[in-house]
């Protein structure tokens, strides 16, 4: 946490050599528009079971995928008089690809299996900035760090050939963020 601080420190003394924004410009006000982003999953799945020929046989299958992330955002930003920049924000996103499915399928019987299906179907999350209006080049720039929370509406489903089945509905995962940006006043 100490070299976040100074790093953060660091960062924002530099930006202060760069030169505070134009007065006439601010970045105090709501705002909302639409974001994009991208996950990248590594889902794994370790099955072991006497259908597999032997206590000891075991199946791995590991899936990568990426996905779009499209969504919304809203917020509020609040300039202080010495260019400092701080503000909240919440955004939803939707997992344009919901669902990853892993099976393992026995090689002497094709009739034993285990299948789990995974789901990532939405995503919020609400998070502080902090940054510094800076003027570079007759530009207006906001770099700034961002930290947060996020929450994930999730799913597990497990089945087999034995039926067994077992469902996880949707529940709610939380974690953390933190995060740095660029935005520039194109509209000023």
């Amino acid at each position: 946490m100490k070299k976040l601080s100074i790093i953060m420190t660091s960062m924002l003394m530099t930006l202060g050599m760069v030169g505070a924004a134009d007065a006439s410009t601010t970045w105090t006000g709501f705002y909302a528009g639409v974001n994009a982003g991208l996950a990248f999953n590594n889902v794994q799945l370790k099955s072991q079971q006497l259908g597999f020929t032997s206590p000891y046989d075991n199946c791995n299958d590991t899936a990568y995928s990426s996905t779009a992330f499209p969504g919304i955002q809203l917020g509020y930003l609040y300039q202080f008089p010495n260019a400092l920049v701080a503000g909240i924000e919440a955004d939803v996103t939707v997992n344009a690809h919901q669902k990853q499915t892993l099976s393992c399928i026995s090689i002497n019987n094709t009739n034993v299996y285990d299948r789990f299906a995974f789901r990532n179907q939405m995503q919020t999350a609400v998070k502080g900035r902090m940054g510094r209006a800076i003027n570079w080049h007759d530009n207006v720039l906001l770099p700034y760090v961002t930290v947060g929370t996020s929450i994930a509406n999730v799913s597990l489903n497990y089945r087999n050939e034995g039926s067994d089945y077992y469902s996880r509905n949707t529940t709610t995962q939380g974690g953390w963020l933190i995060g740095a940006g660029l935005e520039w006043a194109f509209a000023q």
